[in-house]
Protein backbone atom coordinates (compact mmCIF):
# COMPACT_ATOMS: atom_id res chain seq x y z
CA UNK A 1 0.00 0.00 0.00
CA UNK A 2 1.46 3.54 -0.72
CA UNK A 3 2.22 5.60 1.50
CA UNK A 4 -0.39 8.53 2.72
CA UNK A 5 0.41 11.83 0.99
CA UNK A 6 0.51 13.69 4.15
CA UNK A 7 3.74 11.81 5.02
CA UNK A 8 4.89 12.11 1.60
CA UNK A 9 7.18 14.97 0.12
CA UNK A 10 6.28 15.37 -3.64
CA UNK A 11 8.46 17.51 -5.82
CA UNK A 12 7.20 18.96 -9.29
CA UNK A 13 8.93 18.01 -12.72
CA UNK A 14 11.13 20.87 -13.72
CA UNK A 15 8.88 23.43 -16.11
CA UNK A 16 5.41 22.55 -14.59
CA UNK A 17 4.91 25.37 -12.90
CA UNK A 18 5.46 27.00 -16.00
CA UNK A 19 2.84 25.10 -17.75
CA UNK A 20 0.35 25.39 -14.68
CA UNK A 21 1.11 29.21 -15.11
CA UNK A 22 0.58 29.38 -18.73
CA UNK A 23 -2.43 26.98 -18.60
CA UNK A 24 -4.49 28.94 -16.23
CA UNK A 25 -3.36 31.83 -17.57
CA UNK A 26 -5.18 30.85 -21.20
CA UNK A 27 -8.37 29.63 -19.10
CA UNK A 28 -9.03 32.27 -17.48
CA UNK A 29 -8.49 34.54 -20.59
CA UNK A 30 -10.61 32.43 -23.04
CA UNK A 31 -12.74 31.20 -20.64
CA UNK A 32 -13.65 28.09 -22.71
CA UNK A 33 -16.66 25.74 -22.72
CA UNK A 34 -14.70 22.55 -22.33
CA UNK A 35 -11.81 23.07 -20.40
CA UNK A 36 -10.20 19.28 -20.98
CA UNK A 37 -10.61 19.74 -24.23
CA UNK A 38 -9.06 23.32 -24.10
CA UNK A 39 -6.48 21.82 -22.07
CA UNK A 40 -5.81 19.11 -24.76
CA UNK A 41 -5.57 21.75 -27.81
CA UNK A 42 -3.33 23.57 -26.13
CA UNK A 43 -0.72 21.09 -25.04
CA UNK A 44 -0.61 19.77 -28.78
CA UNK A 45 0.02 23.18 -29.81
CA UNK A 46 2.90 24.02 -27.15
CA UNK A 47 4.24 20.97 -28.29
CA UNK A 48 3.81 21.34 -31.80
CA UNK A 49 6.04 24.84 -31.22
CA UNK A 50 8.25 23.14 -29.01
CA UNK A 51 8.88 20.29 -31.77
CA UNK A 52 9.62 23.20 -34.21
CA UNK A 53 11.54 25.39 -32.12
CA UNK A 54 9.40 28.33 -31.62
CA UNK A 55 7.60 27.68 -27.82
CA UNK A 56 7.08 30.95 -25.94
CA UNK A 57 10.49 32.05 -24.08
CA UNK A 58 7.61 32.02 -21.00
CA UNK A 59 8.14 28.17 -20.92
CA UNK A 60 11.52 27.91 -21.56
CA UNK A 61 14.27 28.84 -19.00
CA UNK A 62 16.94 29.89 -21.16
CA UNK A 63 19.31 29.70 -17.72
CA UNK A 64 19.31 26.05 -17.16
CA UNK A 65 22.41 26.73 -14.88
CA UNK A 66 20.13 28.59 -12.61
CA UNK A 67 18.07 25.25 -12.35
CA UNK A 68 19.83 22.83 -9.71
CA UNK A 69 18.98 18.79 -9.20
CA UNK A 70 19.28 20.48 -4.85
CA UNK A 71 15.87 22.85 -5.82
CA UNK A 72 14.46 19.15 -6.26
CA UNK A 73 15.78 17.11 -3.27
CA UNK A 74 13.99 19.70 -0.58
Amino acid sequence: MPPPLSNTHLRTPFGFDELLTYLTREILRSQPENIYEFCLTTCQQLINERNNGILSDELIKLDLTSYSLENQEE
